[in-house]
C-alpha cells in the first residue's frame, strides 16, 4: 500500500519556497505554478531554484535592484561594469 505525500506551506527566508509546497517528509516539493512534483536532496533547494528559472523564466538568484532596471538599462550597466574591471585588472595585474 502507498502512502499518499502531504505538501504543506513551508516558511523560510528563502524566497524560492514562495513558489512551493514542501512535503511533510522534507524529500519533495510542489510547484505552485505548474503540477510538477521536484525531490529534495540534501536539504538543496538548487533543484528548485532551477525549475523554477527553466522551466517559468523566473530567476531568484538576480539581485533586486538589477530586477528594476529595464532590460536595455541593465545592459549598458553590465558593458560598463565590464569596461571597469578590465581596467582595474590591467591597473593591478602589473
Amino acid at each position: 500500500m502507498s502512502r499518499s505525500v502531504v505538501f504543506k506551506e513551508f516558511d523560510s527566508l528563502s524566497e524560492v519556497w514562495k513558489h512551493f509546497l514542501r512535503a511533510e517528509d522534507g524529500h519533495s516539493a510542489k510547484c505552485k505554478l505548474c503540477p510538477n512534483i521536484l525531490k529534495i536532496s540534501h536539504c538543496s533547494t538548487k533543484g528548485l531554484h532551477t525549475h523554477l528559472r527553466a522551466i517559468h523564466n523566473i530567476n531568484l538568484h538576480e539581485d533586486n535592484a538589477e530586477r528594476d532596471i529595464p532590460s536595455e538599462e541593465r545592459s549598458a550597466l553590465q558593458v560598463e561594469v565590464s569596461a571597469k574591471k578590465k581596467e582595474a585588472y590591467r591597473l593591478f595585474s602589473g
